[in-house]
This record gives C-alpha cells, structure tokens and sequence, in this order.
C-alpha cells in the first residue's frame, strides 16, 4: 500500500514540473499575434524557412494558360499559409520538366500533357516557391470538391 502512494506521488510530481512551466508560458502567438493584429498573416513568399524552399499547396480554377511558357494561372480559393497571401486573387503557376500533371478519376490520378489542361476546370497545385514564384511540383486537374472550395460545381 505504502509503495502504492510513493509511485502516485512520485507520478503526479513529475507531472505538475512537466506542466506547471508549459502552462506558465501561456500560448503561443504567432509574428502578426505578437505585433498586436490579432490574426496570423501569410508567410513572405519569397522568405525561406531552414535550409530549403517553402511548400505551398492551393486550390482553385484555373483561368488561363499559356501553352509556351508552360504557365497557368489560377483564381485561388484555398490555400496554405505560404501561398495565403493569393487567397482570392489570381497567381501566376509556373511548371517545369519534371512537374507531374494528372487528371482526377475515381482510380487515382492519371497523367496528362500540360496542353490537356483546360481553363474553367477546378486544380489542386502544391510545389515550391522559387525566388517568389510559385513552381508546381504537381498540379491535379479535376481534384474532387472540398467543402471549403468555392470551385465546386
């Protein structure tokens, strides 16, 4: 019985010095929250995090290509932090070589040319940002509906 309440209070000690200091430090606010805006703010897109380039992934439709150039340009209706600054607006997507471009089935997605893609559809892009440019590392044409897109039809 005596070893019973020597191992619950040695549990609930090492507890109260694991929390006490977390809870003691109260939240944790980001850049914007600190400098008293209240909301936190997209990221720089050209500011590199660590050693390597920042993720972005958006959703949206796209509104134009340009064939040469291998661009397309996306009305943005969801994004992640890195690319929040575009939500709601038109961005500019380059790809490259090796971007691979598919077509949502109910298989999966199956690979297409860039020139497959078709302006008005619904995309899901995610690659880098390069030097402030947004370059696909994947764009997916016809990715289903999420309940936040306003591109579902």
């Amino acid at each position: 019985m005596q070893k019973k309440l020597i191992v619950v209070t040695l549990v609930v000690l090492v507890a109260l010095f694991t929390v006490t200091p977390v809870l003691a430090a109260g939240p944790q606010m980001g850049r914007s929250e600190a400098q008293g805006q209240g909301v936190r703010q997209p990221v720089d897109p050209g500011r590199r995090i660590g050693k390597g380039q920042q993720i972005f992934a958006l959703v949206g439709t796209i509104t134009a290509l340009d064939l040469d150039a291998r661009t397309l340009v996306v009305q943005v209706d969801k994004s992640n932090r890195t690319a929040g600054l575009y939500a709601g607006q038109e961005v500019t997507v380059y790809t490259t070589e090796t971007t691979r471009i598919l077509q949502w089935t109910e298989s999966g997605g199956e690979s297409i040319g860039f020139a497959d893609l078709v302006v008005g559809e619904s995309v899901s892009v995610n690659g880098t940002v390069v030097e402030g440019q947004l370059v696909a590392r994947r764009v997916t044409q016809g990715a289903p509906c999420v309940p936040w897109s306003s591109s579902c039809v």
